[in-house]
């Protein structure tokens, strides 16, 4: 069964293997040896966040979980990660107060501060925003490069796709359709007279709940955890990130880097799609 790792070597020059390698591990030394194989030191993370060295050959069905092949679920964190912003800053700053919001946003990403309890702070600060805002604010945020082309790689290979999002579903979903995924689990914002009341609408989607339901998909698809990608930024994506076979922290915060099994510091989220499939 091919691995990932495999992918790698089959699909890239020496050059281009220790410039990609880069994007998941830190420092690699890829050499060619005698018989043209390639070895390759690489620094990965453990969920528990212990760095371990190994020296691996790219052919050795080891290091990767899942092969190409098998990966039948992709969950996506959005703020940050499928777009470039966070959502309920851009809200803030149309009551002016971006940067009050944004502080308290950059430390729960960080695990600084519970989320849900950051999140309900922030939320009530945008008390009387008008919904009519909204649509301007969508319009204007940048989707992150190379998601449409990820995204489009999983769909042709029949991954089923899922936003799992601590933002609000009014954005998730306008994104999934745009992109073309498949479900949406996001926070629902309370709306009264077309203003925000400065609450969600239950249950609040946390870290728990991110990991929880990408769980139950699994279960319910009977994957193996090794059939399935996740990828986020902030400290609440980590149990979604633990509890799927390829959990990748994309250009995260330190601690979610640290902790995180895989790290992409590197490039537009295709680089997720090469390492998966080769040329995409």
């Amino acid at each position: 069964m091919q691995r990932l790792v495999s992918v790698f070597a089959s699909s890239f020059s020496t050059m281009e293997l220790a410039e990609f390698s880069q994007v998941f591990v830190a420092a690699p030394e890829v050499s060619t040896q005698a018989d043209g194989s390639q070895l390759a030191q690489w620094k990965t993370n453990t969920v528990m966040g212990q760095d371990t060295l190994k020296q691996i050959k790219p052919e050795a069905d080891i290091f990767m979980f899942a092969s190409q092949e098998l990966l039948k679920l992709a969950c996506f964190d959005m703020d940050s990660t499928l777009i470039q912003a966070e959502v309920i800053d851009e809200l803030a700053a149309e009551l002016g107060i971006k940067d009050q919001v944004a502080t308290i946003t950059e430390r729960a990403m960080r695990g600084e501060l519970d989320f849900k309890a950051s999140f309900r702070e922030r939320l009530a600060l945008l008390n009387g925003l008008s919904a009519e805002k909204l649509d301007g604010i969508f319009n204007r945020i940048q989707i992150m490069p190379g998601a449409e082309l990820l995204i489009a790689k999983l769909r042709a290979e029949g991954v089923k796709t899922v936003i799992l999002s601590g933002g609000f579903e009014l954005f998730a979903a306008r994104l999934a359709a745009k992109l073309g995924i498949d479900e949406v689990y996001s926070n629902v914002l309370d709306i009264v007279d077309g203003k925000l009341t400065g609450t969600a609408i239950e249950p609040i989607v946390d870290a728990e709940f991110k990991a929880r339901q990408l769980v139950k998909m699994a279960t319910e698809l009977d994957l193996a955890s090794s059939q399935v990608l996740a990828v986020g930024d902030g400290a609440n994506d980590l149990p979604m990130l633990a509890a799927a076979g390829i959990g990748i922290a994309y250009k995260a915060k330190p601690k979610v880097q640290e902790l995180a099994p895989l790290t992409l510091n590197y490039g537009g989220l295709d680089g997720i799609a090469k390492a998966l499939y080769g040329d995409v």
